[in-house]
């Protein structure tokens, strides 16, 4: 049996030394949340980067944006979302001399099948060529040992979850899925068996982190994928629902008094033009691809600093009913179960 994160239930230790939740820490030791912007171009763009920094999001600037913008954020140590063939121009032509010694490379390989041979072996070449100057972000998975297979290329953070997302329309049209609470479990054991195995000798490149992406809609799933063991989640639909957000603004009231955003996956044929437009070596007569994506209208509820403030307070008050004090105690340590259709219903209510 696999279980969405909506069929676990977190179940508090039996004794708690945390006893102000002002005592816990949720930041990540670069001082951030533990959350990705997923690279979507109705999240992020180049004007609201900055913006989504100051609020201590790790940002992602999304493929939508040219190449030439997305080569300077490059540059300047910034996250960044590449094609397979800009990943391999990457790899071919760009010099270690071009960054200064305190940046590094963060690239994420922004694929939508992350089980491909060949994407494996790019990866390997890259973290072959630049070594520790480069951080490399790829996916996605839904096979919990194909994180293994990542693990051996050296990859340093690993997108899991396909057909979850809430425009992805993969799962209803391939099969392909595996439910996420069940998915960051088995990933995390994974994690766990390769750093052991590295302890005795065994020759794993890296421990990738694991970043549950797709499917996010509310605050305690966000909480329970930290606490069954990913390391980060990727937000879309939440962000995109916030004034920050980057989306087109498609009604300024509706009849909910909300303004409305354009929400869309990367997939759709909508995006895939964009896509092309802005890369490296655009197509000329363009045709989009089958898509697995859908385009959507969500309503703007709120400020980013009131969602992110709602988030920081549970994650704050799981973590003490859990004992942690610190988000390493707390990812994967937490006791859990999982929920009967009665229990689930009452949940859901």
């Amino acid at each position: 049996m696999v279980y969405s994160l909506d069929e676990i239930c977190l179940i508090p230790n039996t004794t708690s030394t945390i006893e102000h939740r002002s005592d816990v820490n949720v930041f990540t030791n670069k001082n951030n949340y533990p959350i990705f912007t997923a690279p979507m171009s109705c999240i992020v763009d180049s004007k609201n980067y900055d913006t989504l920094k100051e609020h201590r999001l790790n940002v992602i600037i999304p493929r939508s944006v040219l190449w030439a913008e997305r080569l300077q954020f490059l540059k300047d140590g910034a996250w960044v979302a590449v094609g397979f063939k800009e990943a391999q121009y990457i790899y071919e032509h760009l010099e270690l001399e071009v960054f200064t010694v305190t940046n590094t490379i963060r690239i994420c390989i922004d694929q939508a099948n992350g089980h491909m041979m060949s994407l494996l072996k790019l990866c390997k070449d890259l973290k072959d060529r630049f070594g520790n100057k480069l951080k490399l972000m790829t996916g996605n998975i839904a096979n919990p040992y194909t994180y293994r297979e990542y693990a051996k290329a050296g990859v340093d953070y690993v997108r899991i979850g396909i057909g979850g997302g809430n425009v992805c329309t993969t799962s209803v049209q391939t099969g392909m899925h595996y439910p996420m609470g069940s998915l960051i479990i088995k990933c995390k054991e994974e994690q766990e068996y390769i750093r052991k195995a590295i302890e005795l000798g065994a020759k794993y490149s890296s421990v990738p982190k694991i970043v549950a992406d797709g499917g996010f809609n509310r605050i305690d799933q966000c909480v329970k994928a930290l606490a069954l063991g990913a390391d980060f989640v990727m937000l879309g639909k939440i962000l995109a629902k916030s004034e920050e957000a980057c989306g087109q603004i498609v009604a300024e009231r509706n009849k909910y008094g909300f303004k409305s955003r354009e929400y869309f996956g990367m997939s759709t044929e909508k995006a895939q033009i964009i896509v092309n437009n802005a890369s490296l070596c655009p197509v000329d007569n363009f045709v989009p691809k089958h898509t697995e994506g859908q385009v959507k209208t969500v309503d703007v509820e709120y400020k980013l600093n009131e969602w992110l403030g709602d988030f920081e307070h549970a994650l704050r008050s799981s973590m003490s009913y859990a004992g942690a004090s610190t988000l390493n105690q707390y990812r994967g340590n937490v006791k859990y179960d999982f929920m009967t259709p009665t229990s689930y219903n009452a949940y859901m209510k």
